[in-house]
């Protein structure tokens, strides 16, 4: 695996049949945005989505906002085909993306740690790949798309009123109520 490369995505993206096609299976139903609005919400919200390449390789996307005044560079979408992931993929675009943003804090949420949950094991085990990427749970989560989703940065700690603020600027509404995460080991 050479360096990746990140590509950005438009409507006359080569390969946008791919990014729809991994969007589809990446992500449920009720948290991913339908393919015919994807690009015009990403446009709309002053975000961007590349695409990750090792050569000529599609490997996946990612889907993100970035403020140099805040100095955030919040993950919305990151999805891997299924068939490259466990082989250092993921790990690589987070590097690549954290290299284009040398000074930004990476945020992302992320399905909260609760053993009640069906998928408790995807879930430790998403966890676990962002540690190992670097990332650190904050004392946040928020709930949208009817789940609750905690805050990881990279680095840590989270800088609440950043990313509120952030938030607000960049979808140009409120940003939606962080709660104190739960605690599940008790």
């Amino acid at each position: 695996m050479a360096n990746l490369i990140l590509k950005e995505i438009n409507q006359n993206f080569p390969d946008l049949d791919k990014v729809y096609e991994l969007n589809n299976r990446a992500f449920p139903k009720e948290e991913r945005i339908e393919n015919e609005k994807l690009l015009t919400i990403i446009e709309r919200c002053n975000a961007k989505a590349l695409a990750i390449y090792d050569q000529d390789l599609f490997v996946g996307f990612v889907i993100g906002a970035y403020s140099s005044k805040y100095e955030i560079y919040y993950i919305w979408f990151f999805a891997i085909e299924e068939s490259l992931r466990s082989q250092g993929y993921g790990t690589k675009a987070l590097q690549a993306i954290a290299q284009r943003h040398e000074k930004a804090q990476m945020v992302i949420e992320i399905e909260v740690l609760d053993p009640e949950s069906e998928n408790y094991e995807e879930r430790l085990r998403r966890y676990a790949f962002y540690q190992r990427s670097g990332f650190e749970k904050s004392n946040w989560s928020v709930a949208y798309f009817g789940a609750e989703f905690q805050i990881i940065t990279r680095p840590a700690p989270f800088r609440k009123e950043d990313y509120e603020t952030f938030w607000n600027e960049l979808w140009q509404t409120k940003a939606p109520k962080l709660y104190p995460l739960k605690d599940f080991s008790k």
